[in-house]
């Protein structure tokens, strides 16, 4: 599974920014508390990201199906 993936089924999962972080073999608590905030903040960030790609891409297919399908009856109109 590659790191995006992870990081969706993770976020998927409600797992906290410690949870993430040791599934990485990552120990946040050596961090400041500051950057245990922007890594929360970047999170929140990269799944709203995600929300709005995954919400583009659903866009985007119908869109495809609907070219092909004119593109087809168009084709039947030339025949």
């Amino acid at each position: 599974m590659g790191f995006t993936e992870k990081i969706k089924e993770l976020i998927a999962r409600g797992a906290s920014i410690d949870g993430i972080a040791s599934s990485f073999d990552l120990d946040v608590s050596v961090l400041p508390p500051e950057w245990i905030l922007f890594f929360s903040n970047a999170m929140m960030l990269t799944c709203s990201m995600m929300a709005q790609l995954e919400s583009f891409n659903a866009k985007m297919e119908g869109m495809n199906e609907k070219v092909d399908a004119l593109t087809s009856a168009i084709g039947g109109l030339q025949d």
